[in-house]
């Protein structure tokens, strides 16, 4: 039953495999990637070795999602789980050392966008396939600035000041539009 396994925590399973590639192999017209294939990809390109130049993080697939469900329990709550992903082994002191840190965000479990972390710009570059309302940026900027926060607490070579830091939403034209409500996974691996 198991399509592909990158390691033991990456199964694909035939049921996700189809989403992408039906069984009798024909081209599907719309490419719904749940969970498991969105996961499934983002480990498997932090496995891509880096140089010294690269430097680049990718966030787990949920680390929006467990900070947005902690803001709405409130503030402490947000900050408590800002501090625990903070210091989790594979994002532990990732500002400091990194030069891009990559989120891939979907906050209702309805669509898939990034945001692109650059620490030593101190810019937060949002890159989503549909329009990203004044609500939306409002929120993710409140979520990043207790995340990075949480990462100034734990982190000595890394310095937080939320107003030295800008949020950009990539202007359309600048990122491929999408036409359709299936492709936002495709868009953002």
């Amino acid at each position: 039953h198991t399509a592909f396994s990158w390691d033991n925590f990456d199964m694909i399973r035939m049921t996700d495999a189809f989403r992408v590639v039906s069984s009798d192999f024909q081209r599907r017209s719309d490419l719904w990637l749940n969970d498991n294939i969105m996961t499934a990809c983002l480990n498997l390109f932090a496995t891509v070795p880096q140089s010294t130049t690269s430097r680049i993080h990718f966030h787990n697939s949920f680390t929006s999602v467990n900070l947005y469900m902690a803001g709405l329990r409130g503030v402490q709550s947000l900050r408590d789980t800002a501090l625990e992903i903070a210091v989790q082994t594979p994002n532990f002191r990732v500002m400091s050392t990194k030069r891009m840190t990559i989120m891939l965000v979907n906050l209702y479990n309805d669509h898939w966008y990034v945001l692109v972390i650059y620490p030593y710009l101190k810019r937060i570059d949002c890159l989503n396939w549909f329009s990203t309302s004044a609500a939306t940026v409002k929120l993710l900027s409140r979520l990043l600035h207790v995340y990075l926060w949480a990462h100034d607490f734990w982190d000595d070579n890394f310095s937080f000041v939320a107003s030295e830091w800008v949020f950009c939403v990539i202007r359309e034209g600048r990122v491929p539009s999408q036409l359709n409500g299936r492709d936002c996974g495709p868009f953002s691996i």
